[in-house]
């Protein structure tokens, strides 16, 4: 019977992982014959995807429709072997430009729509070494983040013809992130003072912030565009508990999170509660680094976790798959980058797949009987918000604590043991911003509250 068992737990040990991939609503392999990396991958204006890879001495890219299939592929020989693509970005007339190093020396590659290389610019004297970054800017021209072989870095405008219109210079130390909302350009430095800096479309500075972090490491922008979300830690090590920041668009920081623990390689906020979905790895001696997703609320505690095992078009359990960039589609659907050893179509091949978006998975309370009851959390709210004498804290589904807290940090408001809704009077409150902890035993959510 030895040689039967043998045969007979991987196909169970598969059938297991296939089950586990029901959330997967669609993936594919891309790439070429040989080695394949997969660098970044953006949405589209026509809600498409396009991906930024890299083999050899090669610029790989391929753009996908929204079921994953595949409408072009191209490749753009370089010819060295120090080129190194870091990402892509879609600008005002609809063109492509993919940004990164070669030979030493920043370069810039605009293609059109369907892939077809246009002209490139490859200059030390207004690239640097690299071109780590690259958004739109509020005029719908190209930003790209410059670095040089030292410590600073410059913030460079160029217009569709990759034709220098501003820059500044000699940003130090260089920017962790840049996000543009409205007309603003937002920089996050790596450094302990006036570490966040606003910038017009003019390429003015506006202002600098301190944001009372020692080593900033993340700049995103909240899910509905008018908050940035800041994290960092107090010491230089990524394994280190972490803070969380948010800075309303006034730039006055609404809320500060403490322990956030270093557990992904890309996060993402998912809905306009700040609800986040990380993605991380998992290693198991056994079957090796396989992606992880974990959902958190506003404050990074994790609501639930799954372990995305190999997908379908990689087949192989046994073998390594790696992360890049995480999206949310126009669907609310995450979408996965990254790449997976031992593919069906060469040693490495790119990862490309749809993972069905998250509603609120359902946690499990054990009763006396020891069965499983699935409780699914409600959205909570807040009416009216702002308000002037009281108001509501509704969607609550258990019994639960609500702690309310000014933005020193001061207890304002604490009870226990309430359920369904909640009214609180704050008539004898100071004017401002409020924050409103409600926690079951099941689930914790954080809201905000503005008294006028």
């Amino acid at each position: 019977m030895k040689p039967f068992i043998r045969y007979i737990l991987p196909l169970l040990l598969l059938l297991v992982f296939t089950n586990s991939n029901a959330q997967i609503l669609h993936d594919r392999a891309y790439g070429t014959s040989g080695p394949d990396l997969a660098v970044d991958v953006i949405i589209t204006s026509d809600s498409n995807y396009l991906m930024l890879g890299r083999y050899f001495k090669n610029i790989y890219l391929a753009k996908a429709d929204t079921a994953a299939q595949p409408i072009w592929e191209k490749s753009y020989p370089r010819g060295g072997s120090l080129l190194f693509p870091t990402t892509i970005c879609e600008i005002g007339d609809t063109s492509y430009v993919v940004s990164g190093s070669y030979q030493n020396i920043g370069f810039l590659l605009k293609i059109n729509t369907v892939g077809d290389s246009l002209f490139s610019v490859n200059d030390s004297a207004i690239l640097g070494a690299n071109v780590s970054n690259l958004r739109v800017a509020p005029d719908g021209n190209l930003l790209a983040m410059v670095s040089f072989n030292g410590y600073g870095a410059s913030l460079v405008k160029l217009d569709n013809q990759l034709n220098v219109i501003n820059s500044i210079t000699n940003i130090t130390p260089a920017p962790k992130g840049m996000e543009v909302i409205g007309n603003t350009v937002y920089l996050l430095k790596k450094d302990s003072i006036n570490n966040l800096l606003l910038i017009n479309n003019n390429f003015n500075q506006i202002d600098t912030v301190t944001v009372p972090l020692s080593f900033p490491v993340y700049l995103k922008m909240s899910f509905d565009k008018t908050q940035l979300i800041i994290e960092g830690t107090k010491t230089n090590s990524v394994w280190s508990l972490r803070k969380r920041i948010f800075i309303d668009l006034p730039i006055n920081i609404e809320l500060i999170c403490d322990s956030v623990y270093w557990v992904y390689n890309d996060f993402l906020p998912i809905d306009k509660n700040n609800n986040f979905v990380y993605m991380g790895i998992n290693v198991d001696v056994t079957w090796g680094p396989d992606i992880r997703l974990y959902f958190a609320d506003t404050c990074g505690q994790i609501l639930h976790d799954t372990i995305l095992y190999r997908p379908g078009t990689f087949s192989n359990p046994w073998r390594e798959e790696r992360g890049t960039k995480l999206l949310v589609n126009h669907d609310g659907n995450y979408v996965i980058y990254g790449w997976g050893e031992d593919g069906p179509l060469g040693d490495w091949d790119i990862l490309f797949l749809i993972y069905k978006k998250w509603n609120g998975f359902p946690t499990t309370e054990i009763d006396s009987n020891n069965t499983e009851e699935p409780i699914i959390p409600t959205d909570f709210a807040i009416y009216p918000n702002p308000t002037q004498n009281q108001f509501t804290v509704s969607g609550i589904t258990e019994n639960s604590s609500i702690t309310i807290t000014d933005m020193m940090g001061k207890v304002i408001y604490q009870v226990t043991g309430t359920a369904n809704s909640t009214q609180i009077n704050a008539t004898s409150w100071a004017k401002g911003i409020y924050i409103v902890q409600v926690k079951g035993t099941q689930s914790s959510t954080t809201l905000k509250v503005i008294k006028q």
